[in-house]
């Protein structure tokens, strides 16, 4: 899955993107999808987690929260090692927090 956006705009020599990075993409966006096929009649039923019961809008932000560490984790690495020069425009990932994400109506996750 190129991006072409992407391509057309990156300066300088660009490099082929690792399989296991087109893959993750293709497996994200697919999840994706699944997860706006979600009415919102569901997003109140039940959904356990670690032995207790929450709901299935519970489980969609503690996903969203759990993408959200993992996006800081590569933006902290890539800053790190001197690598990513841009992701050091990156907001920073301690300034994400849950309430934030909370906040969020799965209305608007909705395109």
């Amino acid at each position: 899955m190129a991006d072409d956006f992407l391509i057309q705009f990156t300066p300088g020599p660009t490099i082929d993107v690792a399989p296991a990075v087109l893959a993750a993409r293709e497996a994200l966006a697919s999840a994706g999808q699944d997860l706006l096929a979600i009415p919102d009649s569901a997003l109140e039923k039940p959904w356990p987690w670690r032995g207790e019961e929450a709901d299935v809008r519970y489980g969609l932000y503690r996903l969203i929260e759990s993408l959200d560490g993992a996006a800081a984790d590569v933006t902290r690495s890539l800053v790190e090692s001197g690598a990513g020069a841009r992701a050091e425009c990156a907001p920073d990932p301690r300034s994400s927090s849950p309430s934030r994400t909370r906040e969020t109506p799965m209305r608007s996750l909705r395109r």
